[in-house]
This record gives C-alpha cells, sequence and structure tokens, in this order.
C-alpha cells in the first residue's frame, strides 16, 4: 500500500514525503523534503560514524576474502579487489579528478599561441611551429602515398593482419 502511494505520488510529480510541494528539477523530493533528509544523515552518520567505519571495514575484507568486488560484491577479477564495471568506474574518477586538479602544460600552450609539441611560438593558425608542422605535412604526404599505393581513400577503414576492409 506504501509503495502504491509513494508510485502515484512520484507520477504526479508531488513529493511523496510532505505530500504538498512540487519536486526539484528531476529530483523525487521537494527541496525542503531533501533538505530535511540531508540533516537527518548528517546527524546519524555522526553518532554512529565509528559503527558504520567498522561495518565497512568488516563487509570489505569479508568480500575481499570470498574473492568478490570490494565496492558491490559481484565477482572480482582474479587477483584484484574489484570487478571489471568498478574498477573501470574508479579509474574513470581517479583520472577525473587528476585531470581536474592539474593543468596540462600544452593546453596552455595552445591558449598562449605556442606549439603543442615543444612550446615554441607555433605558426599563425596552427597548433604547432615550423618544425613540428613542417614534420606532419611529411608523414601526411607518406600517408596520402600508401592510402594511394593500397587504392583506399585515406579516411577508409585499416584492418591489420591481411584481412579485407
Amino acid at each position: 500500500m506504501k509503495n502504491e502511494y509513494y508510485s502515484w505520488y512520484k507520477e504526479h510529480h508531488i513529493c511523496p514525503f510532505c505530500r504538498v510541494n512540487k519536486p526539484v528539477g528531476n529530483h523525487v523530493y521537494c527541496h525542503e523534503c531533501r533538505a530535511k533528509y540531508r540533516e537527518y544523515q548528517e546527524k546519524r552518520i555522526d553518532r554512529n560514524r565509528d559503527e558504520i567505519y567498522q561495518k565497512n571495514r568488516e563487509r570489505y575484507y569479508h568480500y575481499k576474502e570470498q574473492g568478490l568486488c570490494v565496492s558491490c560484491g559481484k565477482p572480482a577479477v582474479p587477483g584484484k579487489v574489484f570487478c571489471q564495471k568498478c574498477a573501470n568506474k574508479k579509474n574513470r574518477k581517479k583520472h577525473l579528478k587528476k585531470l581536474k586538479n592539474t593543468t596540462d602544460p600544452r593546453w596552455l600552450w595552445v591558449e598562449e599561441h605556442r606549439c603543442y609539441l615543444c612550446g615554441k611560438p607555433a605558426i599563425e593558425g596552427h597548433k604547432l611551429c615550423q618544425k613540428h608542422y613542417d614534420e606532419s605535412c611529411k608523414w601526411l604526404e607518406k600517408a596520402r602515398a600508401v592510402a594511394k599505393e593500397a587504392k583506399i581513400g585515406l579516411h577508409a577503414p585499416f584492418t591489420f593482419g591481411g584481412g579485407k576492409a
């Protein structure tokens, strides 16, 4: 019965907690109820911080001993503590955090109109200095010659191992 009310309020874009206000954006609960719930969670975590920490550590070691992913409980990759999905997610978050916290000097070079590869002054309208521009033109000519010899377009899919595209 409770689940039916929840679904009905959710479908009619009414907060299922207070049953009065409209939800904010794509959320299910209104702004006031979300704030109350957030405050409740903070108090609960503050009261039970050590207990929550201990339960999480126990679950971590239990899953690790069983060869399960310590994050979701599914079978882990052999020799690892995460399943492939959780490992990818963790690596993606780690990569994004690294990108957020550091700046790649190459992008700064481009903004300052310097060569993307070496930092020297770039040619007008390009991201490369004269030396690297000449090298890239030389390599492009070779690629076009190989493509012409193979009678394929430069943008045609390449196959490796002698198969036909």
